[in-house]
C-alpha cells in the first residue's frame, strides 16, 4: 500500500512518499526546487535532498535481520546543488557551463546488525559540465567526480582461506 502527497508552495515541491512492503518499512522524503531558482537571465540553481528511513519491521532470522535493522546500501540521507550558465554566443549558437555536488550519506553493506556487515561513509562528488548548441547540435564536455574522490559503494570480508581470519574489508 502505498500514500503520496504532493505539495506545491512557495515555488517548490515537497514529495511524501509511504511504502510498506512485506517485511520492511520506507519512509522518506524529497524536496527539490522548482524545477529550478533562475535569479538573473541565463543563471539556473537547483537544490534536491531526499531523505529515507528503511527498516525490517520483523526480524527475519534466515538474514540474521532483527527488527529495527537499517536495509543495506541505502543512505537516510541524500542530496545534490547544481547550478548552470547559459548565454548566447553567436549567431544561432549558445554556449553553458554548470556544476553539481553531490552528497550520499552512511550506509551499511548489509543488515545493519548481521556478521559480514559494515558502516560504509558517507561522500561527496563535484561535477563539470559545458557545451556549445544550436537547434540541430550540441557538442558538450564534461567531468565527473573532479576531485577524482575514491569510494567503496560495497564493501564484504576478504576471509583467510586457511583459518578463516579476516584479512581484509
Amino acid at each position: 500500500m502505498a500514500d503520496s502527497r504532493l505539495a506545491e508552495g512557495m515555488g517548490l515541491y515537497s514529495i511524501l512518499s509511504f511504502e510498506k512492503p512485506r517485511d520492511a518499512a520506507i519512509h522518506w522524503a524529497t524536496w527539490m526546487s522548482k524545477p529550478l531558482y533562475s535569479p538573473v537571465a541565463g543563471l539556473r540553481l537547483g537544490l534536491n535532498a531526499a531523505y529515507t528511513n528503511a527498516r525490517l519491521t520483523e526480524d527475519i532470522p534466515s538474514l540474521g535481520g532483527v527488527s529495527g535493522d537499517r536495509l543495506p546500501s541505502i543512505p537516510k540521507w541524500a542530496a545534490s546543488a547544481t547550478a548552470d550558465y547559459t548565454w548566447r554566443v553567436f549567431n544561432e549558437w549558445s554556449a553553458r557551463v554548470g556544476g553539481g555536488l553531490r552528497y550520499v550519506g552512511d550506509t551499511f553493506s548489509g543488515l545493519e546488525n548481521t556478521t559480514g556487515s559494515y558502516p560504509q561513509d558517507s561522500y561527496s562528488v563535484f561535477d563539470l559540465n559545458a557545451d556549445v548548441s544550436n537547434d540541430r547540435w550540441t557538442v558538450r564536455l564534461f567531468i565527473k567526480n573532479l576531485t577524482d574522490k575514491r569510494v567503496y559503494t560495497n564493501l564484504s570480508a576478504l576471509p583467510n582461506a586457511a583459518t578463516g581470519e579476516i584479512m581484509k574489508i
